[in-house]
């Protein structure tokens, strides 16, 4: 019953803010015919800038500048989501510094995030037209 209400809330929300959602890439290679609009690092347990501004179909790089494992987790359900590896193994299982997550935002709207193995980090990005 969840699963059903759930659903519902989410396709009513998809629908209200125009059917469109931001799409991603992961493994550090920027996305064609463009370039990456905005960058955040991920540094002492933080996104740095943690609020960025992007035009519609702008691109935002998360690279990860910490020595462990971070993610970048849209916070509404059905987004993006990304574990930022590096090339050597953390306390977690995951992966330490020098991950990077591009995501392209083709719609306006704004889009808060977090890091789903530390509750205290949050940012986000607002798309305009």
């Amino acid at each position: 019953m969840r699963l059903v209400v759930g659903s519902l809330l989410c396709a009513v929300g998809i629908t209200a803010c125009g059917g469109s959602g931001p799409t991603g890439s992961n493994g550090g290679s920027k996305p064609s015919g463009g370039g990456v609009s905005a960058s955040v690092s991920v540094m002492n347990y933080a996104y740095s800038p943690s609020n960025v501004s992007v035009g519609a179909g702008g691109t935002v790089q998360w690279t990860n500048n910490d020595g462990t494992t971070h993610s970048v987790t849209a916070d509404a359900a059905g987004g993006f989501s990304s574990d930022l590896s590096g090339t050597m193994a953390d306390s977690y299982g995951g992966m330490t510094a020098g991950g990077t997550f591009t995501q392209k935002f083709p719609g306006t709207g704004t889009f808060t995030y977090h890091c789903r193995y530390h509750a205290s980090m949050h940012g986000t990005v607002t798309v305009g037209p």
